[in-house]
């Protein structure tokens, strides 16, 4: 009798031990249990994306075409923010429309600019002060402020993916952030983080041998987000000395323009589907260019792991196509 009750209350013990595993199996899977995280734009949701792997997935605001320059919050917009537990976004000098929700709401946030021992570009002359805080004499900043704030910090370039170095520093930075917000996954993040960190790594090397050629290369855009890889491998976007962000050129900057185009013998424009300027098909007439369609954002790239990669391949080939005239887009609707 007691040898079979004892036997009963194993089997019993055991029962409810496999179901609790079982029941711990699925919650560590439960995609329902896996962080609230809103991602800005598509190459850094395809970063996360790969962070995430295994926990579930980040929810991504700018989807489609939507352009950072002119996007605006809907209130499902403003609702996720609200409820999420990390936002991740590039900084209010690329986002500027999720500044005020960010503040407000007191989430938790991360701005992936500032990022220690990311490699930034200032924009050259720049006067502009994109937020009302950036204005004021840093003399006069609070101890709190942050350095997004900063009147300098505004000069810098936003397109700080096009360089895989701040990527990989970004990665890491992602992944522990994710770690500190979701403990009982902190090892699927560092996993997943040493894992994209070495396919950064490897796919830098074949983007660095693929943009050799590209070296000196000269070429026209009114789009001045190129610094990034301008600087890296040694080319010159000749309209950034006279147009700076998406102004529109005056008679002056025109002239220069066309100056440069003949003084290097400047064979291709690049046009931003986002940002087009009637001055692309002008000078394309004139002097017989090449119009070549080219998208930092990678606006028509699925979104998902492997968009910041086809991105990153698709501009260098674009590039190389530019330099020599291959294919090239023989017109654009404005």
């Amino acid at each position: 009798m007691l040898k079979s009750f004892k036997f009963l209350s194993f089997l019993f013990l055991f029962f409810i031990g496999m179901q609790a595993h079982a029941q711990g199996e699925q919650t560590s899977s439960n995609p329902n249990d896996a962080p609230k995280v809103v991602v800005s734009i598509k190459p850094l949701y395809s970063l996360t994306y790969e962070l995430m792997k295994g926990v579930g997935e980040p929810v991504l605001l700018l989807k489609g075409a939507a352009d950072p320059h002119h996007f605006s919050l809907r209130p499902s917009h403003v609702k996720l923010m609200k409820e999420s537990d990390l936002i991740i976004w590039i900084g209010p000098m690329l986002e500027q429309f999720m500044v005020k929700t960010i503040a407000t709401k007191k989430k938790r946030d991360l701005p992936l600019m500032s990022t220690k021992g990311l490699n930034l570009l200032h924009r050259q002359d720049s006067h502009g002060c994109i937020l009302e805080k950036a204005c004021v004499d840093p003399k006069a900043r609070k101890k709190d402020d942050s350095l997004l704030y900063l009147k300098d910090y505004t000069t810098i370039d936003p397109h700080i993916w096009l360089d895989v170095h701040n990527v990989i520093l970004m990665v890491q930075e992602i992944g522990l952030n994710l770690a500190a917000i979701d403990l009982k996954n902190s090892k699927i993040y560092r996993d997943n983080t040493q894992a994209l960190v070495k396919k950064l790594i490897a796919f830098k090397h074949r983007l660095d041998h693929k943009a050799a050629s590209l070296k000196h290369f000269h070429f026209i855009s009114f789009h001045d987000a190129y610094a990034y890889l301008e600087h890296q491998y040694k080319l010159k976007n000749s309209a950034a000395e006279t147009v700076k962000g998406h102004e529109k050129p005056g008679l002056k900057a025109y002239s220069k323009i066309r100056e440069l185009i003949k003084k290097r013998n400047i064979r291709c424009i690049l046009v931003d589907p986002q940002h087009p300027s009637a001055l692309e098909q002008t000078l394309a007439k004139e002097f017989k260019m090449s119009l070549y369609s080219a998208d930092p954002l990678g606006i028509t790239i699925q979104e998902g792991p492997q968009h910041y990669f086809i991105l990153m391949n698709s501009l260098i080939q674009t590039f190389k196509d530019c330099q020599n005239k291959k294919n090239p887009k023989k017109s654009h609707n404005h």
